[in-house]
């Protein structure tokens, strides 16, 4: 039987892969506490956070399951499944801090904020002195 964690670790490798291709959008969550990134996948939400909430390592990758059997159309989660850099195998820990630091660009937007300011900045008439 596989292992969990290995297992775990190709999903994450291949939603970075999917992520650098512009094929996955992550965003912030609202239901957790910190820096916690999710998407959906299939029916399932995956989310990465730094677990000190300091953006650095270590970090958890986690799967949970979306119950939609709430009768006021609300929803519940469960977690599946859930990942530690500190006990990934092989390559697991840097590609979970690559898929950190991607999920994080993808939700708050890095690269369009970096653009806009430089835009503006090209927008803008030098003054005299600099």
């Amino acid at each position: 039987m596989p292992d969990p964690n290995e297992k775990m670790v190709v999903l994450a490798e291949r939603l970075l892969n999917r992520t650098e291709h512009g094929e996955v959008a992550w965003e912030m969550s609202a239901k957790w506490q910190g820096e916690v990134f999710e998407t959906e996948i299939g029916g399932q939400i995956v989310t990465i956070r730094a677990r000190d909430n300091d953006g650095n390592h270590p970090f958890q990758f986690a799967l949970w399951q979306l119950e939609k059997d709430d009768p006021f159309g609300g929803a519940t989660v469960r977690r599946v499944e859930s990942i530690d850099s500190m006990e990934a195998p092989g390559n697991g820990t840097t590609i979970l801090e690559q898929l950190y630091r991607i999920a994080r660009s993808s939700a708050l937007k890095i690269n369009e904020s970096i653009d806009a300011a430089l835009a503006a900045l090209d927008e803008t008439p030098r003054s005299a002195g600099g």
